[in-house]
Parts: C-alpha cells; sequence; structure tokens
C-alpha cells in the first residue's frame, strides 16, 4: 500500500492523542494538515475535507470533533445574507 509507513506514523501520533485530532494541533508548524502534508507530500487538505464530510457526514464530523462543530454552530447563527 502506499504510504503504509507513513499512514502507521500518523495512525500512532493520533493514538498517542487519545485518537482526537484537534489535541494535536499544537501550532501552524505541527496542525494536523501539516504533519500530513511532511510525510505525504500530495495531501490536499481541502479534497480530502470535502471526500470525508461526504462520506462521515457533518454531523458525525461535528460530533467527533469539538472544535469543528462549534466552528459550525458559529457560521450557523450568522444571519443569512439571501
Amino acid at each position: 500500500m502506499e504510504h503504509e509507513e507513513a499512514i502507521s506514523s500518523l495512525e500512532k501520533l493520533l493514538k498517542e492523542h487519545h485518537n482526537n485530532a484537534e489535541l494535536i494541533n499544537e501550532g501552524h508548524e505541527t496542525a494536523p494538515s501539516k504533519r500530513i502534508l511532511k510525510v505525504i507530500p500530495e495531501y490536499n487538505k481541502v479534497s480530502v475535507g470535502a471526500m470525508l464530510t461526504e462520506l462521515e457526514g457533518i454531523i458525525a464530523l461535528k460530533e467527533k470533533c469539538k472544535h469543528f462543530g462549534d466552528w459550525i454552530k458559529t457560521l450557523e447563527k450568522l444571519p443569512s445574507s439571501g
């Protein structure tokens, strides 16, 4: 499998942070996407994010990722411009 070693190291890091990617975000250079890019340079945060949202659904992502869920709730409270 392509990137097997890189994925393994990222999975280990995630387990060390209680399977919560938001806890890995210790700064701009150590954010999860930056860590992924270091070991998988062709990673595209936008396309992978869209694919995960399609696979998991926004509700599941909001439940799994508290900070993301809070951000979405804030956006949902904004008045619509339409």
